[in-house]
């Protein structure tokens, strides 16, 4: 059951309270693209102390502020990280945010990065988000994309990924 739900107001992040637990969702997006990624893109902070029918008041850089069922305020902090990988991807930094991942080995920063790249075209990108959440099939799927003589139909091939029909045509 949830009780609350809430975005982050600067990031494409969703936060709940859900059976004791704050869940975050780092690309909730990644439905609209490849629902098998979603899980990847998905952590969960232990709230049991903070008890149920809690409601997510604010949500501010990477601090939660929840109200408890008696009116009492509680203060969950997140990893900065993927507040990280979102600046340098923003920024179009790819490398850096690259980096970032390679230097953390985070499977949710893993997650977020490739879905953010399959988003965006960045196909060299997404493959080595890929191949560091040990998805060979996608891998082997976008490399035959990669491998495409035309911009065009590289483009096609990512939209009929990303489930867009119309915009492949």
């Amino acid at each position: 059951i949830v009780d609350s739900m809430a975005w982050h107001p600067d990031y494409d992040i969703l936060f709940a309270l859900s059976d004791k637990q704050l869940v975050i969702w780092f690309y909730p997006s990644i439905v609209w693209c490849d629902t098998d990624l979603q899980s990847y893109t998905v952590t969960t902070i232990d709230a049991s102390h903070i008890g149920s029918n809690a409601h997510i008041v604010c949500v501010e850089n990477t601090l939660v502020t929840i109200r408890t069922k008696h009116g009492d305020e509680e203060t969950i902090n997140f990893s900065p990280l993927p507040l990280s990988l979102y600046d340098a991807v923003k920024d179009g930094h790819w490398n850096q945010a690259l980096r970032l991942c390679h230097l953390c080995q985070e499977e949710a920063l893993w997650g977020t990065l490739t879905g953010l790249a399959i988003d965006n075209g960045q196909i060299e990108i997404a493959l080595q988000g890929l191949s560091a959440l040990e998805e060979a099939d996608k891998i082997f799927f976008l490399r035959k994309v990669q491998n495409l003589p035309l911009r065009c139909h590289r483009d096609a091939e990512l939209e009929l990924y990303r489930k867009n029909v119309k915009n492949a045509e």
